[in-house]
C-alpha cells in the first residue's frame, strides 16, 4: 500500500496539471464571469480529492 500512494500522487499531480492547462485555455476564449466560475469550481474539486485521498 506504501508503495503504491507514490504512483497514485504523481498521476494525481500530472491530472492535475492537465486540467489546469486545459482550464487555463478554455479560460482565455471565455467571459471573465465564466473563468470566475470555473476557477471556483476547480478550487472546489481540489479540495474534494485532497478530502478524500
Amino acid at each position: 500500500m506504501l508503495r503504491s500512494c507514490p504512483r497514485q500522487r504523481v498521476v494525481w499531480w500530472k491530472k492535475q496539471r492537465v486540467a489546469s492547462q486545459y482550464i487555463w485555455m478554455t479560460n482565455r476564449k471565455r467571459s471573465c464571469l465564466h473563468n470566475i466560475r470555473i476557477h471556483v469550481y476547480n478550487i472546489d474539486v481540489e479540495d474534494f480529492l485532497i478530502f478524500s485521498t
